[in-house]
């Protein structure tokens, strides 16, 4: 059955490539919509967006003074109309916008604060990186827990830490427009985030509804985010439907974060009916919000359905001490160590044994001092 479903997966993956491929160009497609209907705020607007994306800065200062002059009070419109990039180059944008509205002293802040959370992030990451690498795949999958050395398992972690530095220099190298990468990893979040939190609170959860699901997010996540799937029809309705539920399943676990599992539902499922009538429509047309809308609720909604088919596996949650234990060997002189319990009971038993006796050795050598005097 494990195999069925794994080559299940491999083989819709196989199939969603070519279609994705075969899609015309969604410049061509956004061009075809505007001459569909010229005064289409939607159409003009993710026309202008798709230029200025693809460096045609002239072109999307036409088509989105179009799209201003419809539609005046629209941001999104507004913020790509105003600013060109310097050099063409879009990583640029976010700069350009604090040298021209922030002071010298809001500008240091600014920089401070991103230094600051690259910083922290960057160490996280790679600590955690690092944890897996020689903890999981060498410790307990290579080497063994028993026969795993901590010399190598360090090692194993400084190499790994290495490794992605230069995979990090080498993807900087590309020169990747930081906001869409920065939407990724968003994405790649949002297809781990549930699957991720229902394995630590369900027992029912599988090994299998975990990597379908994400594997699942991230496959209906690329073709929609990048738009090689053509949104203007039936596939653009359903990708509505699924931003909608996204759109539950985030207001959802954040309610669980604080009121727990009842209070998630209701707060999900209201979320959900509220927005769909405004969402319904129009969602498809911002492809970067609806993208990882979809990785939320595919990664949610495929990660529900295979964990209530799994009718007889329970994961015991005792077994993850015995599985994610310490390599180092066990010092018996070290009283710390997780795996020395003290009885607590027969130690104030002896101590107050020891108490006793010494009173009595301290009253039997007094008497005897005063009969020899």
């Amino acid at each position: 059955m494990r195999l069925n479903r794994i080559l299940l997966v491999l083989g819709l993956l196989s199939v969603s490539a070519p279609m994705a491929q075969a899609q015309r160009d969604p410049i061509s497609r956004l061009e075809a919509a505007r001459a569909a209907n010229p005064r289409n705020v939607a159409a003009l607007r993710a026309l202008g967006v798709a230029y200025f994306k693809a460096n045609r800065f002239a072109d999307a200062r036409t088509v989105l003074d179009q799209a201003r002059a419809v539609d005046p009070r629209d941001g999104v419109i507004a913020l790509y109309a105003g600013i060109e990039p310097v050099g063409g180059d879009m990583n640029n944008i976010i700069p350009q916008m604090a040298s021209t509205y922030l002071g010298p002293i809001l500008i240091c802040v600014f920089f401070v604060m991103i230094i600051g959370s690259l910083s922290s992030t960057a160490d996280a990451d790679l600590t955690a990186l690092a944890s897996i690498t020689m903890a999981d795949i060498y410790g307990q999958n290579i080497a063994g827990k028993k026969n795993a050395n901590p010399r190598t398992m360090l090692l194993v972690g400084r190499l790994t830490m290495v490794g992605a530095v230069a995979a990090a220099l080498g993807f900087a190298s590309m020169q990747f427009t930081i906001l869409d990468l920065l939407v990724f990893v968003g994405a790649l979040w949002g297809a781990l985030v549930f699957p991720v939190i229902a394995s630590f609170y369900w027992n029912r959860v599988t090994n299998v509804a975990f990597s379908v699901a994400v594997v699942l997010a991230l496959a209906c996540f690329i073709p929609v985010r990048f738009e090689r799937v053509d949104l203007s029809g039936g596939l653009g309705t359903v990708v509505d439907v699924l931003s909608v539920v996204g759109i539950g399943v985030v207001l959802g676990l954040m309610a669980f974060g604080f009121f727990g599992t009842r209070v998630a539902l209701v707060v999900g499922s209201i979320a959900t009916l509220a927005s769909a009538p405004f969402a319904i429509g129009f969602l498809h047309t911002y492809p970067v919000l609806s993208g990882s809308l979809v990785a939320y609720a595919v990664s949610t909604v495929v990660c529900v359905a295979l964990t209530f088919l799994n009718k007889t596996k329970r994961f015991d949650f005792d077994l993850i001490r015995e599985r994610t234990g310490e390599f180092d060997p066990v010092d018996p002189h070290d009283s710390t160590h997780p795996e020395i319990s003290v009885d607590t009971a027969e130690l104030n038993r002896v101590l107050e044994e020891g108490a006793a006796h010494a009173g009595l050795s301290g009253r039997t050598s007094s008497h005897t001092d005063k009969e020899n005097s």
